[in-house]
């Protein structure tokens, strides 16, 4: 996603990429760092779509008190479209396990 931001004419020095993480909730605290480290109040949040809405209750969960506001951007997974992810079995089963960990993560209280 960095190098198609780029190949849009993003600068460079907008983009920053966490990959250190291991979990949702440690992605949203390092993002957090990163952007009191370089004063942003805005960041467009690209995930998979299937995973966009837990993505977004985590990250807002972890920024709310930082008042930063979050753009939603879903990444071109190929073969998963949002208007068609019924249409496969597989499709329904990445579905169900994000509803599952929706479940888990509003459950520790790691949800908005």
């Amino acid at each position: 996603m960095r190098d198609k931001a780029l190949a849009m004419g993003v600068p460079a020095e907008n983009i920053l990429v966490e990959n250190e993480s291991l979990h949702t909730r440690e992605n949203a605290e390092y993002v957090l760092t990163l952007l009191k480290k370089h004063h942003f109040s805005h960041v467009i949040l690209v995930t998979s779509p299937f995973h966009q809405l837990r993505t977004y209750l985590t990250f807002a969960k972890v920024f709310q008190p930082y008042d930063i506001e979050i753009t939603n951007y879903y990444a071109d997974t190929g073969e998963w479209h949002p208007a068609t992810w019924f249409l496969s079995k597989e499709h329904r089963n990445l579905v169900s396990s994000e509803v599952e960990r929706i479940k888990l993560y509003k459950a520790k209280g790691d949800l908005l």
